[in-house]
């Protein structure tokens, strides 16, 4: 699947393979230190900061909680 701002997707790419192989090769053997694929995430997340900001999307608005509250009855 394609990433929400397209220019993102090798960097979408290049995480999503270092998360699994971290996921099966760390976490589930016991080892939850998550740094190993931090760079590639920040990376990732300001590519699509900068998508949002390209269609006028609020990241705060993004972030808000949703589910369970009158956002959500709405």
């Amino acid at each position: 699947m394609d990433s929400f701002h397209l220019p993102c997707n090798k960097l979408k790419d290049e995480y999503q393979k270092c998360f699994s192989s971290w996921f099966a090769e760390c976490y589930m053997k016991g080892d939850y230190d998550d740094k190993r694929c931090a760079q590639k995430f920040d990376q990732y997340q300001k590519c699509l900061r900068e998508g949002m900001q390209v269609h006028s999307l609020d990241i705060e608005d993004v972030l808000k909680p949703y589910l369970g509250t009158e956002r959500m009855k709405k």
